[in-house]
């Protein structure tokens, strides 16, 4: 189970962690990063499921139409961290996703 999620960079969330419980409601007002939220756990899912270009790819088809439009700060990189418990034992999963200074993109 996902216990924590921290994010930095990731559209509209500067530097956001939330700890989450086996059930969660997120309320709040509009343009608030509800939203935002629910993608970065799904880019967090991507990674895990098939690694940095699905991840890509998909945040680009779902969330913004180029990488420097995925960040708060297109200078900076993406960074996501899981803390997860898993058959009771506690595991921190954390990437780090941004330019390299030549356009590409580095893990």
């Amino acid at each position: 189970m996902i216990t924590r999620l921290e994010v930095k960079n990731f559209r509209m969330l500067r530097a956001n962690a939330v700890s989450l419980a086996p059930f969660v409601v997120l309320v709040g007002k509009n343009a608030t990063g509800k939203s935002t939220l629910i993608g970065a756990l799904r880019f967090v899912s991507d990674l895990v499921k098939g690694g940095v270009p699905l991840a890509l790819a998909n945040a680009l088809e779902r969330e913004a139409p180029s990488f420097p439009e995925l960040c708060f700060d297109p200078n900076e990189a993406l960074e996501f961290a899981v803390d997860l418990t898993i058959d009771r034992r506690r595991v921190r999963y954390e990437v780090r996703v941004g330019p390299d200074g030549s356009g590409a993109v580095q893990v």
